[in-house]
């Protein structure tokens, strides 16, 4: 019989894979990622049989190039004063950069190719997609996978506790999922008071706070309830007047089925900015999210993002983004296609966008704990927003409503008692917002989520600001968060009594739900005024807000977060008196402090 010199290579590549690697049982075969116990609030569902023979889609992230020479350029453009500032890259640009090696590729095909699945998988740059059957699946990575529901939320997904990969690309390979990593239980879930108050008796009330304080602030009206017009004059920008023509665009990032209220963001608009109601929303749907107005779901995260996000913009186009996941549980599921992370289904949909559909400045409301995230997904999450970060995109995220942390217990296996912070909040390339309260004087608010990577290293555009906390005040809970890490929140806004207009009445929100929104909307100002000037967006914002920006934030010294007591039973995980206190310069409870805006457009 005779083959031609490829069919004998890949015949020879076959033999090769087939009796070194196919087969998990060899011993070239060791685990990748393990999770010590099923995750707190989570259950595995052993009366819901796994179907097998059912379809099953994975993804695998290769090992890239230049990463640190990729993230150091991108901390160099973010920079005031390096010659690369705001020198923002392609896409195809950052593809390149970081492109996997050629030797990472052929493995990992040859790897499948010996596995019978080279047919059903997909290489897209340093993602390979893989189609397949539960069976296959498991096979593949030495894994088992069972059906696991959330008590709180009745989410099911189908994960492993434990999944392996030959050695031999252990160096090749980031990340595989879905595998061990277990959406978060509520993510950030705002606190959304019982108090309602009708339309009408919303509207006399803004109407008399217009008529008394046309252009100034109303201390004790805006320490009850913040309005935009609180907001406004709060932090200076009032009587500002976005351009326009000139392609700046605002976004929000909506996972968790979280629908926009159309009706509800109408009343909001008539009543606090009857101007801004003529300009409505984009709506974008991510991997089939969708825009049902289902009256009656829990929709207070996408009221307080949007009524805020257009009425602080005006008339700067705003777009939603709706992300599908977390589906409702389903007894007779039969499927086992992934949709309960959003994240990485958001950001490879951005990434894909040309630099003309961007949106300068995307706020995100959602947070999980970061050890529920397993740290190679959280990684390759993180850097995909330095990817976002060098196409010239302000990434802002809320830091979460625990202050140090809730369950203040680690999940390792040791039980050992710690500060537990908050992911994407801790990736070092995205603006982490804390929360504030009152307005003269403002102060740190108990719930405002602060602390230290356990994952990221501190970068170096934060080291002499936290250096300094450190110095005269990391002695105080030293044995519970790691000094070294990424620490945030880097900026505060604020998250208390805030109103907003839910299921056709007047409410009051709490949380960094609340401050995200508020915070992004003063950088896409900001961004309108640089390009009505021909300037380029402000992009990846941290870089600037601890050296140039300083000047333009009102520091905030009174008032501290809180946790951990009282939130387990766990034995030795209450530690009683938790929390940061605001002080001179940063703080882990209110970061840097709160936006000037007549200030900072000083400084752009």
């Amino acid at each position: 019989m005779f083959f031609s010199q490829k069919a004998f290579a890949a015949l020879i590549a076959l033999a090769y894979i087939g009796c070194v690697l196919c087969h998990p049982a060899v011993a070239s075969y060791q685990v990748f990622e393990t999770v010590k116990a099923v995750p707190s609030g989570w259950r595995v569902q052993n009366d819901l049989d796994v179907n097998r023979t059912s379809p099953m889609q994975i993804r695998m992230h290769l090992k890239q190039q230049n990463v640190v020479e990729f993230e150091q350029s991108v901390y160099d453009m973010s920079t005031p004063g390096h010659s690369t500032y705001g020198a923002h890259m392609t896409q195809n640009a950052i593809n390149d950069f970081l492109q996997p090696a050629e030797e990472t590729t052929k493995s990992v095909m040859a790897w499948l190719a010996g596995a019978g699945l080279q047919s059903n998988s997909l290489l897209e740059q340093d993602w390979v997609h893989i189609n397949a059957t539960v069976s296959d699946v498991e096979s593949l990575l030495d894994a088992q996978y069972h059906y696991f529901q959330n008590a709180e939320t009745n989410i099911t997904v189908l994960r492993t506790l434990k999944y392996g990969l030959p050695i031999s690309l252990h160096e090749h390979i980031d990340m595989v999922h879905p595998t061990s990593y277990f959406p978060g239980r509520t993510l950030v879930k705002p606190l959304i008071s019982d108090h309602k108050e009708s339309l009408e008796a919303s509207r006399r009330r803004h109407l008399q706070y217009a008529r008394s304080f046309p252009s100034g602030l109303d201390v004790a009206s805006c320490n009850i309830t913040v309005t935009p017009d609180c907001v406004k004059a709060l932090y200076g920008f009032k009587d500002f007047h976005p351009s326009q023509g000139h392609g700046n665009k605002f976004a929000v990032a909506g996972y968790l089925q979280e629908y926009v209220q159309d009706n509800d963001l109408e009343a909001f608009l008539n009543i606090y900015d009857v101007e801004a109601n003529t300009t409505g929303y984009e709506f974008i749907s991510v991997n089939g999210g969708l825009n049902t107005q289902y009256w009656g779901k829990d929709t207070v995260e996408s009221a307080i993002d949007l009524q805020y996000g257009i009425s602080l913009n005006y008339p700067t186009p705003v777009s939603y983004y709706q992300t599908a996941g977390s589906p409702p549980i389903n007894y007779d599921v039969d499927t086992t296609t992934d949709n309960s992370e959003p994240y990485l289904e958001w950001l490879t949909y951005m990434l894909a966008l040309n630099d003309s559909m961007l949106p300068q400045v995307v706020s995100t409301s959602y947070a999980d704990d970061e050890q529920t995230v397993p740290e190679a997904y959280a990684r390759t999450v993180c850097n995909l927003f330095a990817q976002l970060a060098a196409r010239g995109v302000s990434a802002l995220f809320a830091t979460g409503d625990a202050g140090p942390g809730g369950a203040c217990i680690s999940n390792d296996g040791t039980n050992t008692t710690r500060f537990i912070p908050t992911f994407p909040a801790s990736c070092p390339f995205v603006t982490a917002v804390g929360a504030t309260q009152h307005v003269k004087p403002e102060i740190g608010v108990s719930f405002s989520g602060g602390g230290f990577s356990n994952y990221f290293s501190r970068p170096a555009y934060q080291e002499a600001a936290v250096s300094s906390y450190l110095r005269k005040h990391g002695d105080t809970w030293a044995p519970y968060f790691n000094s070294s890490g990424r620490a945030y929140p880097d900026v505060s806004a604020q998250g208390t009594n805030v109103s907003i207009i839910y299921w056709g009445g007047h409410r009051y929100e709490a949380g960094t739900s609340c401050s995200t929104p508020i915070f992004a909307s003063v950088i896409s100002l900001l961004n309108s005024e640089r390009l009505s000037k021909g300037k380029r967006p402000l992009g990846f914002l941290n870089p600037w807000l601890y050296s140039e920006a300083g000047g333009g934030l009102q520091d905030i010294i009174s008032g501290r977060s809180a946790g951990c007591s009282g939130w387990t039973t766990t034995p030795g995980a209450v530690i009683d008196g938790a929390g940061w206190d605001a002080v001179v310069g940063w703080d882990p409870a209110t970061g840097l402090g709160t936006p000037k805006f007549k200030e900072l457009l000083d400084y752009i």
